[in-house]
């Protein structure tokens, strides 16, 4: 597969790998060699430019992005947070998880108390117009 941000600078050129069912993968190597990239393209936060990316021999593409996001886990570097509820970013993998699942998640994470002490809780928007330290971020 290939991919790139924009036209005049591949990110990913001729890439392939297999990564087996159940099986626990680390891209690890230098700051910039398209590490968070690759893992981007998995769940289609972005779609390849040239060949494809196959679960179980079927193309990411053919399957909704709902539906990859409640079969992958995926960790990145960097902490994404849509600019909406609290609860939404939580339960984004799973739009229809109960509140009680979404607390649980919270708690997992430890990060329920502090999303109490938020003036609208789990219905504080977040993303652009509010900000949170680096810390308090990796863990929401």
């Amino acid at each position: 597969m290939s991919f790139q941000y924009h036209p005049e600078r591949p990110t990913l050129i001729d890439v392939d790998f297999a990564i087996q069912p159940g099986q626990l993968v680390a891209l690890v190597g230098p700051s910039g060699a398209g590490k968070t990239t690759a893992a981007s393209l998995l769940p289609r936060f972005y779609d390849v430019e040239q060949g494809a990316v196959e679960i179980d021999g079927h193309d990411v593409r053919s399957v909704t992005q709902e539906s990859l996001l409640q079969h992958i886990g995926l960790v990145t570097q960097e902490t994404y947070l849509l600019n909406t509820t609290i609860r939404e970013n939580i339960a984004y993998g799973q739009p229809d998880a109960t509140d009680e699942e979404v607390f649980a998640a919270a708690q997992a994470a430890q990060i329920h108390e502090r999303i109490l002490q938020l003036p609208n809780g789990y219905e504080t928007v977040v993303g652009h117009a509010v900000t949170f330290s680096l810390a308090a971020r990796s863990s929401a």
